[in-house]
This record gives structure tokens, sequence and C-alpha cells, in this order.
């Protein structure tokens, strides 16, 4: 038998300050209806901001001089602090979800266009040209082409 220190006993029988797992069994429903809500939004937010984004990506590749404005209109959004962004808002929506959504999408933008565009960037001219030398049309050339080559950068 090994001898245990009193010192060991009075620590391990002492509350954690930091964290009491009682409080997650006494509010477990809550905890999982909050993470569920933040999910959502979080999924929603991805979804609508890749909804803008590569609209925004492809005008700025089609036109290079586009570029530079749409990624410094989407860098200026995402400096302004979360609490003024709210601010903003909330005479316009009220405290609601949509609150917190549009900002969550205009936050987005920023990390989506640039990766977006540089994915698009990213696709040889000649790889396009050949498409083209082949037939493909616009959107036949985005889905078959574009989409699949760029397609990392886009995930990065």
């Amino acid at each position: 038998m090994s001898a245990v220190s009193p010192v060991v006993l009075a620590v391990e029988a002492a509350p954690n300050p930091w964290f009491d797992p009682s409080y997650v069994t006494r509010n477990w429903d809550s905890i999982v209806g909050y993470l569920g809500e933040h999910v959502r939004l979080t999924v929603l937010a991805v979804l609508i901001g890749t909804a803008i984004a590569l609209p925004l990506a492809l005008l700025a590749r089609s036109h290079r001089w586009l570029a530079g404005p749409v990624l410094g209109l989407s860098t200026l959004v995402y400096t302004i602090p979360s609490l003024a962004m709210f601010a903003f808002l909330t005479p316009f929506t009220g405290l609601s979800v949509t609150t917190v959504l549009i900002g969550l999408v205009l936050y987005s933008l920023v990390i989506l266009v640039r990766n977006f565009l540089a994915g698009l960037q990213a696709v040889p001219p000649d790889v396009r040209e050949a498409a083209t030398g082949m037939g493909y049309g616009t959107a036949r050339m985005f889905l078959w082409v574009d989409l699949p080559l760029a397609l990392p950068a886009f995930i990065t």
C-alpha cells in the first residue's frame, strides 16, 4: 500500500474554482440548445457569405480594376468592432437573430472574397484557353474548369 499525502487528499476534495461539472449537468438542455443555435447561425452565415462572396470574386476577376475596391471594402467592414456593428444595425433590425446574422455574414466576406479571388486567379490561363477552344461557354467553364481547380483555395 502506498501512502497518500494529506495535501493530495485535500486538493482532490477541494472544488475546482474554474470548472464545476455539476453546472454542465444542471444546464445540459440550455447548453445543447445554445450550441444548436450557434451551429445554425454559423452555417447560415457561411452559406449567405458564400452566395455574396462568389459573385463578387467572379466580378473582381473579370474586371481587374474592381479587385482592389472589393477587397478593400470587405477588409474595411472587417475592421468595424462587433459592438459598433450591432449598435449600428439595431435601429434597423432590432435585437434579433437577424442582427447577429448580418454581422457574421459581413465579417465572413473578407475571408471568403479573398480566398475565392485567389483561387480563381490561380486557374492557369492556358487551361481556360484550352477549354474555350473546346467550346466551353462561361457557365460550363466555371463549373468544369474554374471551380475544380480553384476549390483547394476556396476550402482554405
